[in-house]
Formats: C-alpha cells, structure tokens, sequence
C-alpha cells in the first residue's frame, strides 16, 4: 500500500521558512520530494497537514496542495497496473 501526504520540513532555511514536501511511503519506506513552497511555522496545521486560513492566500495553497496529492496518486495508480 502506498501512502502520499504533505508535510512540513522541520528545518528551517536561511529565511527562517520551512519548506513543504511531499512525501510518499511504500512498505514502511519514505521518500521525500520539495514542492517549491516555503511556508512559516506558525502558519502550518500539523493535524490536517494544511494551511491555516489565518494565512493570507491559504486557499490557494491548500488547493495547490491537494492537486500535488492527487497528481501523485494518478501517478502511483498508472504505475501499479
């Protein structure tokens, strides 16, 4: 079973952003790939892996996220049948 989701990088780069990846697991190994989106600590919601609407383009991102999601399920889908 393959998982896919959004998380928040930990570290935080030169700008005291944290950058936003997507992370993918099969069978209890995970690989990690950067979106290209940095985002503020206080802004990220760690329960729904989203961004909080108190953000002022929140909407968007969370969109933009979730198509990454679903593009990498498509991808995942073509690839095991």
């Amino acid at each position: 079973m393959v998982t896919v989701s959004i998380i928040m990088n930990s570290k935080p780069n030169k700008n005291s952003l944290h950058p936003l990846q997507l992370k993918i697991t099969k069978n209890r190994r995970s690989i990690r790939f950067n979106i290209g989106k940095t985002i503020k600590r206080t802004d990220w919601d760690d329960k729904r892996n989203s961004v909080y609407i108190t953000h002022p383009n929140s909407r968007r991102l969370n969109n933009y996220l979730s198509n990454k999601v679903i593009k990498a399920n498509k991808i995942i889908l073509q690839l095991e049948e």
